[in-house]
C-alpha cells in the first residue's frame, strides 16, 4: 500500500466514525458490536496495567498475552474456581474471530489479591 492509499483510507476510517458519532455518545464494552477494541480486554492494555501494578506478576502475564485458546480456557477457569461453566459462558470470552480476549485474564488476575487495591498500588501503576 502507497502513503497515498494509506492516508486516503485512513481519511475513509476518520469520516465513518466521525459519521457515526455526530450527536451520539460512543458506548463500548469488550462485547459490543461497534467498538468493542476501545475496551481494555483488546490491545494488551490490561496486560500491561497489570505489569505495572504487580511486577512480579510480569512473567505470568508475558504467557497469558500468547497463550492459546486453550490455555486460555484453563486459566480462565481457574481464576473462576466457582463458577458453573457451560459452552456459552466458555464462549463469551473470545471474540468473533474465535481469539480469546486475553485481558480478562489480567484482570481476573488482579482480583485474586485481596486488599491489594489500596491508593499506594494505583499510584505506583
Amino acid at each position: 500500500m502507497t502513503e497515498k492509499e494509506s492516508v486516503s483510507d485512513s481519511k475513509v476510517a476518520i469520516k465513518m466514525i466521525e459519521e457515526k458519532a455526530v450527536g451520539s455518545a460512543i458506548y463500548f464494552n469488550s462485547k459490543a458490536k461497534e467498538w468493542y477494541q476501545l475496551s481494555n480486554f483488546y490491545g494488551g492494555v490490561e496486560e500491561a496495567y497489570a505489569s505495572l501494578r504487580f511486577p512480579p506478576l510480569a512473567p505470568l502475564l508475558s504467557k497469558i498475552a500468547v497463550c492459546n485458546k486453550e490455555e486460555f480456557l484453563v486459566l480462565l477457569k481457574a481464576f473462576q474456581p466457582s463458577k458453573k461453566w457451560n459452552p456459552a459462558k466458555e464462549n463469551f470470552w473470545f471474540d468473533e474471530k474465535g481469539e480469546p480476549i486475553r485481558g480478562i485474564l489480567a484482570k481476573l488476575l488482579m482480583n485474586s489479591f485481596p486488599g491489594e487495591s489500596t491508593s499506594a498500588n494505583k499510584k505506583r501503576a
